[in-house]
């Protein structure tokens, strides 16, 4: 079941963040729980779009993300901020579901497209779940590297 994250998830994400953190290109960069547990509420008192998946009454994964306008426009685009669905659950539909629940709520938020990006490389798995779902790749991501 895929539903808007409350107050009371917040926990369970921060742990969710933490793994998805762990497994991640920044893994050697702090990992903030506070300043992810203001950014958790922020969405939750609607100032995005803070999704959650659940299994047999857990969470099992997230989805993050929210609108902003087009630097060149009054109209919006639905970004990504982030999506993590727990290691020993993956495989299933969870992923998809929480894309396709983000881009319902994108469009009933008067969203003009979604965009969705990854900063995992390549080979991320995600990148061929986003193609399967029928987006298009537009565009890529360069790093410095950090500094």
């Amino acid at each position: 079941m895929i539903r808007q994250a409350t107050k009371e998830d917040i926990t369970r994400l921060l742990k969710l963040g933490e793994a998805m953190h762990a497994e991640s290109r920044f893994r050697d960069i702090s990992f903030s729980r506070e300043k992810v547990t203001r950014l958790l509420d922020w969405l939750i008192s609607g100032n995005g779009c803070l999704l959650v998946a659940e299994r047999d009454g857990e969470i099992i994964g997230g989805f993050a993300g929210g609108l902003t306008p087009y630097y060149f426009s009054e109209e919006k685009m639905a970004t990504d901020l982030a999506l993590f669905v727990s290691q020993d659950r993956r495989g299933g539909i969870a992923a998809v579901a929480l894309v396709r629940s983000f881009i319902e709520w994108a469009h009933l938020n008067g969203a003009r497209e979604v965009l969705l990006g990854t900063n995992y490389g390549e080979d991320s798995p995600a990148n061929e779940l986003y193609r399967r779902i029928g987006f298009n790749q537009v565009g890529n991501l360069f790093s410095s590297g950090v500094i």
